[in-house]
């Protein structure tokens, strides 16, 4: 049986651009084949010059399969067009390597043997822990070409406890009963017919206001990370063998949260909160906006 892993990514050329040479290289030197690297590229128009960047910077790198989405982005656009990409370039044993434009996976082997150990297994899904990148002091910077970008961005953190009360009120949801902390927890991989979530944070989809779980799902690990007991604990998370570094804490983001906040709350989905809360916690200077470590956990 031939089992290939494929990378899906998205990149937002509004906000992003400056990650995309950093992540194709990342997946390529993991051992990923360009032709097995498939990206959408999300434009407010078809004659925006980051667009045209954005193509040749694939063309360059061997990347073909690209796919142009025009108009604001949605993550709900955005879920549905990925599973229909998935259908067309996905074989039916074939691995998907979810991997946001922001996201750089860590895994506890080299990545070509990894997959290889699990073609001969019936694991289907692999679970990661966020480990958010953020600049030494916490400044949202551009993303420079060089050095390398886990240098630009060197502290390990969870960016997710900066929110005012979100940390603790997930805290208190998990001790009172709430069987799943999913905002420290990424999906990796999964074989192609198991459905995700629309941010990629667990396997399973809505039906009739329930979350259905496909029976053949099983973890790498063996259990779901995000309702392990200890998912909160950052020292838990700090062993987890598999890891995916997160770097969105850079210039860009303070747009796309107002973009996505006001988006959100035009369509009246409460999650629009999530992105206000980050952007008020952050420090406004004269000179920069920044994540006050002080206030966030570090690993």
């Amino acid at each position: 049986m031939n089992v290939t892993a494929k990378v899906f990514t998205c990149n937002g050329v509004m906000h992003d651009l400056n990650l995309l040479n950093h992540h194709i290289d990342h997946y390529l030197n993991l051992g990923i084949n360009p032709k097995n690297y498939i990206i959408m590229l999300n434009t407010p128009n078809l004659f925006c010059e980051n667009l045209r960047e954005a193509k040749n910077i694939c063309k360059k790198t061997g990347v073909n399969l690209v796919h142009v989405w025009e108009g604001q982005y949605s993550s709900d656009v955005m879920h549905k067009i990925r599973r229909e990409l998935i259908n067309i370039y996905w074989n039916k044993d074939d691995w998907v390597v979810h991997a946001d434009a922001d996201e750089f996976h860590e895994y506890p082997k080299p990545f070509l043997e990894f997959v290889k150990d699990l073609s001969k297994t019936d694991i289907t899904a692999v679970q990661g822990v966020f480990v958010d990148r953020l600049d030494s002091n916490g400044i949202l910077k551009e993303v420079s070409q060089e050095p390398s970008i886990d240098k630009q961005f060197p502290v390990k953190a969870n960016a997710d406890s900066m929110r005012l009360g979100a940390f603790e009120n997930t805290k208190s949801e998990k001790a009172h009963g709430r069987k799943k902390i999913t905002s420290v927890v990424k999906m990796m991989m999964y074989k192609k017919h198991l459905p995700t979530s629309r941010g990629g944070h667990i396997i399973g989809e809505k039906i009739n206001g329930k979350i259905e779980v496909p029976s053949d799902l099983k973890y790498y690990l063996g259990d779901d990370l995000s309702a392990h007991e200890d998912i909160l604990d950052i020292n838990f998370r700090k062993q987890c063998p598999l890891k995916v570094h997160h770097y969105k804490w850079h210039s860009g983001v303070i747009e796309k949260l107002k973009e996505r906040a006001d988006l959100y709350k035009k369509q009246n989905k409460k999650f629009w909160k999530d992105s206000q809360k980050t952007i008020d916690a952050m420090e406004f200077n004269s000179d920069n906006v920044r994540i006050p470590l002080s206030s966030i956990e570090v690993f």
